[in-house]
């Protein structure tokens, strides 16, 4: 299992917002490591990568691989799943 990287969240939201947050993950899609945080109190998730980017992110069911992904603005991303 690979150990948390909060570098990701650390520059998206403020210092007083990362205690919201859980670690759950990370995964590989198209050449991309992508954190997966989870909002202590919402259970969204926000997925971003070391670039700053944040990333929707499907599922086919069958495994832990996304089937599909689709970049999105992380500003927007840590908004929806903080509300």
């Amino acid at each position: 299992m690979a150990s948390p990287d909060w570098r990701p969240l650390e520059a998206a939201v403020s210092a007083d917002q990362m205690g919201d947050w859980m670690w759950m993950g990370e995964v590989k899609y198209d050449g991309h490591t992508i954190q997966q945080y989870k909002h202590r109190d919402t259970r969204d998730y926000v997925n971003l990568d070391r670039d700053g980017n944040a990333w929707a992110l499907w599922y086919n069911g069958s495994g832990d691989t996304p089937s599909s992904a689709e970049k999105m603005s992380a500003a927007d991303a840590i908004a929806k799943a903080s509300r």
